[in-house]
C-alpha cells in the first residue's frame, strides 16, 4: 500500500521551501533595486552600476549560482548554506531587473517634481523618499508583479 502521508509531507515542505526562497529573494530584489535605481542618478557610481546591472541581467542565473556557491566562499574562506546562496543569487539577480523596471519608472515622472522639489530646497533623500519613489511604484507596480512571477518562476530552477 502507498504511503501518501509521506508524499505529501515531502511535498508541502518543498512548496514551504519554495515560496519563502521567492518571497525573501523579492524583498532584497526590491530593496536593491531602489537602491541601484537611485544611485544610478548618482555621477560618481553610475558607470560601475551599470556595468553590475548588465552583467548581473546578461549572464544565466545557474552560472551565477554556481559562482555564488563555489566560487565566493573559497575566496573568502566562508560557509554559506544553499538556501543563503539561492537568497544571494536570486535576490541579486531581481535587484538588477527592478532597478531597470524602477528606472523606467523615474524616467517616466515629469521634471517638473523634480525641479519643484529643489525650488522648495526640500533635502535630496527627502525629494526620494516622501516625492519620487511612491510615485514611481505606483507606476510600476504591474511590472514589479510580473517580475515577481518570474523569480517564482526562476525558484524552481
Amino acid at each position: 500500500m502507498i504511503d501518501l502521508g509521506q508524499y505529501v509531507s515531502f511535498i508541502a515542505k518543498g512548496l514551504a521551501t519554495t515560496l519563502m526562497l521567492a518571497i525573501v529573494s523579492f524583498f532584497v530584489g526590491v530593496w536593491g533595486g531602489t537602491l541601484f535605481a537611485t544611485l544610478h542618478y548618482q555621477r560618481f557610481i553610475r558607470f560601475a552600476l551599470d556595468g553590475f546591472v548588465s552583467i548581473l541581467r546578461g549572464t544565466p542565473m545557474i552560472l551565477q549560482l554556481n559562482f555564488f556557491f563555489f566560487v565566493i566562499p573559497s575566496l573568502f574562506k566562508i560557509h554559506m548554506s544553499i538556501f543563503m546562496v539561492g537568497i544571494i543569487t536570486l535576490g541579486l539577480n531581481s535587484s538588477a531587473y527592478v532597478s531597470e523596471i524602477l528606472r523606467g519608472g523615474i524616467e517616466s515622472i515629469p521634471k517638473g517634481q523634480f525641479e519643484a522639489a529643489r525650488t522648495l530646497r526640500i533635502p535630496v533623500w527627502r525629494i526620494w523618499k516622501d516625492i519620487i519613489l511612491p510615485q514611481v511604484f505606483r507606476n510600476t507596480l504591474p511590472a514589479l508583479v510580473n517580475e515577481s512571477i518570474t523569480l517564482l518562476k526562476e525558484v524552481k530552477l
